[in-house]
């Protein structure tokens, strides 16, 4: 027996490096990836070439997009990081960057606060870093893998995150409190 078809297949002129269903409906496909932009499919509406399905959306992102992050606790709401160091949070209903900074030089990942209020990053300075939307700061550095750190994500209490290394370790922190979290967030 042969595997199933696919039910379709999109095609992108570049490696895709983050794909999430977005919205209510399970039709709507958010990706972006090497070529810099971010596409939003709509799986309901067949592609001009009659294969697939329609790119509805696109927006360029500045540079290739090396990883991104869903919340459900912000939902419509997806954090890239960028090859140029750029962290990145996008409205996917609105297919913009809304709040757009420099993290270190070598981020690899990097995930928005359930608040809004910060965002923890990591890679290959071996750092777990928290900025804070609202100042672009860096508030909190940790140090302890012992490889890049690949993956951060925040607990959806937003009370602790965790970060994962190439070390074969996962850590997970304590987050600090934020004043006025949601007055000064994405």
């Amino acid at each position: 027996d042969s595997p199933p078809a696919p039910a379709a297949t999109l095609s992108t002129p570049a490696a895709v490096k983050f794909g999430r269903f977005v919205g209510p409906s399970p039709a709507l496909l958010f990706t972006t990836g090497d070529d810099a932009t971010a596409r939003l499919w709509d799986l309901r509406a067949p592609a001009k070439d009659g294969n697939g399905a329609a790119c509805v959306r696109e927006a360029g992102v500045g540079a290739a997009v090396k990883s991104g992050t869903w919340s459900e606790a912000n939902p419509g709401l997806v954090t890239v990081v960028a090859a140029d160091a750029t962290i990145q949070v996008w409205d996917v209903e609105r297919m913009e960057a809304v709040k757009r900074f420099n993290g270190p030089p070598k981020v690899a990942s990097a995930a928005l606060s359930p608040d809004r209020a910060r965002v923890v990053c990591g890679g290959e300075d071996l750092v777990v870093s928290v900025f804070d939307c609202a100042t672009e700061k860096v508030v909190e550095a940790h140090r302890g893998h012992h490889g890049p750190i690949w993956a951060t994500s925040y607990a959806p209490d937003g009370v602790s995150y965790a970060s994962g290394s190439d070390d074969g370790t996962i850590r997970i922190w304590q987050t600090a409190p934020v004043p006025n979290a949601r007055t000064n967030g994405v």
